[in-house]
């Protein structure tokens, strides 16, 4: 992760479901710098997540 410029004590691991893929959703993940006033937070392995809560739907 730390080729890719991610900062465990500072950035976010993104996750989140979009349309597409075979089944209608298809599922994005990403590096995010920046939280949403919409985020919900994990913490895991001293990893930090981001799901929009509109992703919870799925």
């Amino acid at each position: 992760m730390k080729e890719d410029g991610f900062d465990a004590a500072a950035d976010y691991v993104r996750v989140g479901v979009k349309s597409g893929g075979c089944s209608g959703l298809s599922y994005d993940l990403k590096f995010d710098k920046n939280k949403g006033e919409d985020d919900k937070i994990f913490v895991d392995n001293e990893i930090t997540i981001a799901v929009e809560k509109k992703s919870f739907l799925y």
